[in-house]
């Protein structure tokens, strides 16, 4: 059986999702971080934390439709450590996981 995750996080929630039913079925519902916490290392989790942070500091809770400021340089770097974040967790579940890119790709603000 091949486990199917959603990759995507929900400003500090979680990185990984079940993608399926089968998957929801086995892991459970809402983010799965903490149930594949075992498979992955301490570097890893300690990474989908700092981004989870990262993006979850984007979110302007007085206007959630507009973004607090992020420079082009922060969001470049933001979405190049989610990138190698996706291929890390990917290579560290293994064969019997495969993660769907879902992603916010993180825009500079303002435009």
């Amino acid at each position: 059986m091949v486990w199917t995750l959603r990759f995507f996080d929900d400003y500090g929630s979680g990185w990984l999702w079940a993608g399926d039913a089968a998957t929801r079925d086995r892991f459970g519902y809402g983010p799965l971080d903490e149930a594949l916490a075992r498979l992955l290392t301490p570097e890893t989790r300690a990474e989908a934390l700092a981004l989870s942070a990262r993006n979850h500091a984007t979110l302007n809770w007085d206007e959630p439709q507009t973004p607090l400021p992020v420079t082009p340089a922060e969001a470049a770097e933001f979405n190049a450590r989610t990138a190698l974040l996706l291929r890390r967790m990917g290579q560290e579940l293994g064969p019997g996981f495969r993660l769907r890119d879902e992603r916010m790709i993180l825009r500079p603000w303002p435009p």
